[in-house]
């Protein structure tokens, strides 16, 4: 049954503007549905990297690939979602809504290297809460509600599509975000994305631009669906970013559980970089130094020591 939004009077309307312009600066991304690409993702990992996750598995998908949503609410969890070079902000549009390429590369790079530090240093739980956070901002930047550069209410998007009466003054952004719908991968095979933390972030630089603008390839049709009152259509468009998105977000979580030094040959990949002199891992040293196996670079088992 679908649902019809009556018009409002103009005193309404203008209280709603209103009341939209005033709100605290805060966006919400996919909302539920992170949970299911993040999940989606989770799955196809290779079973090694599931076992290497153990415990953490679980609320990776569950639980941390909403921190940054819930920055406001879970204040233990809330430091994950934060960055050094935005000293004092708790909440961070960037992980929701994608900037310039050069600000989204500083924002691939911080989480890759704070998860691969993590790693390195034993601390799982902090490494998949920042995999969480990362996996957050990706399907965020790949998410219809999002790629819309300055309208994300779409308030102006609505004069080149122009809404029926029950749509004229609703804003969309929550309805073109959520949906309801599963994701199975298949037999995916992730990818890895490189072996320093320049290089994954580099490279999945270049997926997360690619699943921006496949999302705003699905706008339209949702909206359309929108308007026209049909559910399963806005769901299965929806769907097509969702699939998108879980791919690249497996990528990435591939890509971090192979830095895992006890998991790896020596030397482990995607140490963080470092200015010192004398140091044996730098990025550029790390980017040459290929690893010897071949299987695990699409979902295959961890190599022998």
């Amino acid at each position: 049954m679908s649902v019809t939004i009556r018009p409002l009077s103009f005193k309404r309307a203008l209280c709603a503007a209103l009341s939209v312009a005033l709100a605290p600066s805060v966006v919400c991304g996919w909302g539920a549905p992170h949970t299911v690409i993040t999940q989606a993702a989770a799955v196809a990992l290779p079973e090694w990297q599931k076992q290497l996750l153990g415990a953490e598995l679980k609320p990776l998908g569950a639980h941390y690939c909403l921190i940054p949503d819930l920055v406001h609410t879970d204040k233990e969890n809330a430091r994950f979602a934060t960055m050094d070079s935005y000293p004092g902000v708790r909440y961070l549009r960037i992980l929701h809504l994608p900037a310039t390429p050069a600000e989204n590369y500083d924002v691939l790079r911080y989480y890759i290297g704070k998860a691969v530090a993590s790693f390195d240093a034993g601390q799982l739980g902090d490494a998949a809460r920042y995999a969480g956070t990362l996996s957050h901002a990706l399907e965020d930047w790949g998410c219809p509600a999002h790629v819309v550069p300055g309208d994300n209410m779409f308030t102006l998007f609505k004069q080149f599509l122009p809404p029926p009466a029950s749509h004229q003054y609703a804003l969309l952004h929550g309805p073109v975000e959520n949906g309801v719908f599963a994701l199975d991968l298949g037999g995916y095979r992730p990818q890895l994305l490189g072996t320093s933390v320049d290089e994954a972030a580099f490279n999945l630089l270049s997926r997360v631009q690619g699943a921006t603008v496949h999302a705003r390839g699905q706008v339209v049709p949702i909206i359309q669906a929108l308007y026209a009152g049909d559910t399963n259509a806005v769901n299965a468009a929806q769907q097509v970013a969702a699939d998108y998105d879980a791919k690249m977000v497996a990528d990435a979580l591939f890509t971090l559980g192979c830095s895992c030094g006890s998991a790896l040959t020596s030397p482990p990949l995607l140490r963080p970089p470092t200015l010192r002199r004398g140091r044996r891992w730098s990025s550029r040293i790390s980017i040459r130094r290929r690893p010897r196996f071949s299987a695990s670079r699409s979902g295959g088992t961890p190599p022998s020591a």
